[in-house]
């Protein structure tokens, strides 16, 4: 047994060598307590940590004060701590289940960086990652949700993917080691252990060879899988345009692969976009342009033939907008300057201070070489301008309110150089800035 999980260790490459520190998270349960053995006893350093989550009264002390004895026992050190579970699930309206996921992986990680641990490693087995492919399959799910639990997600790890729970049981029986059970497990309150209790035993009087089926089933799941990544890659670099302040996908181009409503989701799903929210937009291809659409952290514009995806701005984003002024007289030698965010007017004309400002509705000015008024908003109109680009354009006006510049893309002609101009303000915007 200890020999399958090695080999599985350095063909997952999830550990790089047996001095590295191994965050191991104990339970005290069946699982926990063969994966830190088995670590300890192929030379790993391991440190185990333990959750009580107070949730079993009794039930969890004695859990922590088993995994203390048997620690002892191994001549290992351990990391416990305690958690007011119900209190955190109430203030973050969760659930107690997923109260209890993110407090155990915010302090494993804790202690990753406190030990500089390679890996956290958790005790998920063969018979678990089929259990999640059921329920992602109940709830609903998308391909990543049939592929199962991975051996390797960021720094956590796990080394018993590769044995099943009786694989598991005859190991602690073989080496005589006991264990602790969550009472807990054998209640039907839960979705997971409804499956685990009832429903797979139920598959099995179907094909008692289900959990092998399965295992072959995902490894050729997972290696199509990895497949279908590859090639949405290549078409992310094909379809999609990184501006520095959106990412814009072509929409003919997007058409051009079959118009695939898995492939828009698969584009759209890192920006936080679930398989509802991209159905909608998927049905507002043809739509008209100016539709918008959120996730928790980014918006999606439909405009014209093109997604313009953005993350959503903060409350507080820290943006800074800054404007120098250097005033000069002028000179024979004195050139126009080519970038967009300098520019070079009549000082004489100018009211001071100046400011600047995020454009609004019923902003005017006189455009460059134009001798007659026009609204800011038809301007940007005129340009084409998208609506993300538009909440991004700021406008410098001077004491009397007049706008002097469109930041990047016009001075007002007001305030141009003319043959009578002696003095000059040259105005820059330096600028970082998400919109």
């Amino acid at each position: 047994m200890e020999e399958k999980v090695q080999h599985y260790l350095e063909e997952q490459q999830m550990i790089p060598d047996r001095k590295s520190p191994v965050i191991v998270g104990l339970s005290g349960g069946a699982d926990s307590v063969a994966l830190v053995t088995i670590l300890h006893r192929l030379g790993y350093t391991c440190i185990p940590a333990h959750c009580n989550f107070q949730l079993r009264a009794a039930e969890s002390d004695r859990d922590e004060q088993f995994v203390r004895q048997l620690t002892t026992t191994l001549q290992l050190p351990l990391e416990v701590i305690q958690f007011t579970t119900e209190e955190y699930a109430a203030t973050h309206k969760i659930s107690i289940e997923m109260a209890a996921r993110e407090l155990r992986y915010e302090w494993f990680e804790q202690l990753r960086e406190k030990y500089s641990a390679v890996a956290i490693a958790v005790g998920h087995h063969a018979d678990d990652t089929i259990e999640t492919v059921l329920l992602n399959l109940i709830r609903g799910t998308g391909l990543k949700g049939i592929t199962g639990i991975q051996a390797i997600n960021g720094s956590v790890i796990r080394p018993l993917l590769c044995l099943t729970r009786r694989e598991i049981l005859e190991y602690l029986d073989q080496h005589k080691l006991s264990f602790v059970e969550d009472s807990t497990n054998a209640e039907n309150n839960y979705t997971r252990n409804k499956i685990r209790n009832q429903l797979r035993p139920l598959i099995e009087t179907i094909n008692p060879s289900f959990g092998a089926t399965m295992q072959t089933t995902l490894q050729h799941l997972n290696e199509a899988y990895e497949f279908l990544q590859d090639q949405i890659g290549h078409l992310k670099q094909k379809l999609m345009n990184d501006t520095g302040t959106a990412t814009i996908l072509s929409l003919s181009a997007f058409k051009q692969t079959g118009k695939s409503r898995f492939v828009l989701y698969e584009l759209l799903k890192e920006y936080g976009f679930n398989s509802s929210q991209v159905d909608d937009i998927y049905n507002a291809l043809d739509a008209t342009s100016g539709k918008l659409f959120y996730s928790d952290t980014y918006m999606v514009l439909k405009d014209r033939d093109q997604l313009f995806i953005r993350r959503l701005r903060e409350e507080n984003p820290g943006n800074t907008e800054t404007l120098q002024l250097r005033l000069f007289q002028r000179t024979a030698t004195t050139r126009i300057p080519t970038d967009p965010y300098c520019i070079h007017v009549d000082a004489a004309v100018l009211q001071f201070p100046l400011s600047v400002r995020r454009w609004q509705t019923g902003d005017q000015f006189y455009p460059l070489g134009m001798n007659h008024k026009k609204k800011l908003s038809d301007f940007l109109i005129d340009l084409k301008t998208d609506r993300f680009s538009k909440e991004a354009v700021r406008v410098v006006t001077d004491a009397s309110g007049k706008v002097v510049w469109v930041v990047g893309l016009r001075i007002d002609n007001r305030f141009r150089i003319t043959d009578k101009t002696t003095s000059i303000a040259e105005l820059t915007m330096s600028r970082k800035q998400t919109v």
